[in-house]
């Protein structure tokens, strides 16, 4: 069921990509994740991200930004063999397809517009991770601190968790010369993964907070694009 959401999701996006009367580019680059909670040690890792994306332009300096990118979020868990082990951190991976409209407007532009600095600003929407322990012999070996969830068991459908998506809040910085761009973003979550999970038997109530930076590389497929050379 999961994949065919991610199959749906990344054929709205490329469907909206398709129908724009804008340009369309390619993106790839780095991610930093975090997770903040209350029932889980972490601690955040670089990992990965990649896509592509369309423009409709709005003004001569703003447009819509649409994207659909594949991202591979590392973190790190406190883990432990057993119950008197000393706990470890060990390395997790977590795959998400995401859809995001962006608003980018330029407030700078320099040697007849082909140097824009431009904010951004919207929505996105992403699948949370199913986390799965990154060296494939360590799996099942570990227990995670510190309610011991078996490392199998990361993924929070197995948590009887029905919240499977997760928004995020962009805002970020582009720079773009010709049609070579540099994106640094901060997404930060606005939802609770794990609201729904039922507490422990002590009470807890489990709770978390995501978000992730990325720092990604554009480029604007075709002839030059400039607010005096367009198509």
């Amino acid at each position: 069921m999961k994949k065919f959401i991610l199959a749906a999701l990344l054929s709205v996006g490329l469907s909206g990509l398709a129908q724009s009367d804008g340009h369309f580019g390619l993106f790839a680059g780095a991610n930093h994740y975090y997770l903040k909670s209350n029932f889980l040690s972490s601690r955040s890792a670089m990992g990965y991200t990649v896509g592509a994306f369309g423009t409709v332009e709005v003004t001569d300096y703003s447009k819509f930004i649409v994207e659909v990118g594949f991202t591979r979020n590392n973190i790190e868990l406190l883990a432990r063999q057993s119950e008197l082990a000393e706990p470890e951190w060990i390395k997790f991976r977590g795959d998400v397809a995401s859809l995001s409209v962006i608003y980018n407007y330029d407030v700078l532009h320099f040697l007849s517009d082909d140097i824009a600095i431009g904010l951004n600003l919207g929505p996105s929407i992403s699948f949370n991770p199913k986390w799965v322990i990154a060296d494939d012999s360590q799996e099942g070996m570990y227990y995670v601190d510190p309610y011991e969830f078996s490392t199998t068991d990361q993924g929070t459908e197995e948590w009887n968790n029905p919240r499977h998506l997760n928004i995020y809040a962009v805002m970020g910085l582009n720079f773009t010369y010709r049609n070579w761009g540099l994106n640094a973003r901060y997404y930060k979550g606005m939802t609770d993964p794990y609201k729904n999970v039922a507490p422990t038997e002590n009470g807890i109530q489990f709770s978390s907070e995501s978000s992730y930076a990325t720092f990604t590389i554009t480029y604007m497929l075709g002839e030059h694009i400039g607010y005096n050379n367009k198509f």
